[in-house]
């Protein structure tokens, strides 16, 4: 595996967690707005 490559999984693993935590907001700031 190149190191291009390690850098480039890496980010897709960090933005894969961004996403997520975007996600749970996103749906935590929903239940609490509607009733």
């Amino acid at each position: 595996m190149k190191r291009g490559q390690t850098k480039m999984l890496e980010y897709a693993v960090v933005l894969i967690l961004v996403v997520l935590m975007f996600i749970t907001i996103g749906y935590i700031f929903y239940k609490k707005v509607l009733p």
